[in-house]
């Protein structure tokens, strides 16, 4: 690697892309929150932006991530049937 870091532009290009890498790294309990849909999105942001720095913290906000229940929660239960009277078969 020590033709990308003999340069100037080289050397700039690594640490950018390394400081990419880290903050999603570290906004990646956040990220999964969102993009599951979480109902506490708010609260995972928030608690990942404060105590995210913490290992621990960062942690418990990744499982928090991982473990709360989307919004469209009721939407991966079976639908119900309702206006099916016994016997009858509706089209």
């Amino acid at each position: 690697m020590h033709w990308l870091m003999g340069t100037r532009q080289g050397a700039v290009f690594v640490m950018f892309f390394g400081v990419l890498v880290l903050l999603v790294l570290y906004l990646a309990p956040s990220l999964l929150a969102w993009t599951q849909g979480a109902i506490h999105l708010r609260g995972i942001v928030l608690c990942n932006l404060l105590l995210g720095w913490t290992v621990l913290g960062w942690v418990a906000v990744l499982v928090w991530a991982l473990m709360d229940q989307s919004r469209d929660a009721d939407r991966d239960t079976w639908p119900e049937v309702n206006n099916v009277i016994e016997g009858e078969h509706q089209e």
